[in-house]
């Protein structure tokens, strides 16, 4: 997975390109790596708040 690195949130594929939806920029993606593959997509409402994944939330101590 890739993160963003002006806010440290997960960055997702969008138009061939990496997107934060945070900070709304893109950036390039290289597309020979396979190290970013979307198994299961969940379906939201419109009207629900989008999570926020920070990096150190995930770090275990």
């Amino acid at each position: 997975m890739k993160f963003c690195t002006d806010c440290e949130n997960i960055l997702i594929p969008k138009n061939g390109n990496l997107f934060c939806r945070t900070c709304k920029k893109e950036f390039e993606f290289d597309n020979n790596t396979n190290d970013y593959i979307i198994v299961k997509k969940i379906q939201h409402h419109e009207g629900e708040i989008e999570p926020i994944i920070l990096r150190g939330v995930l770090k275990t101590n």
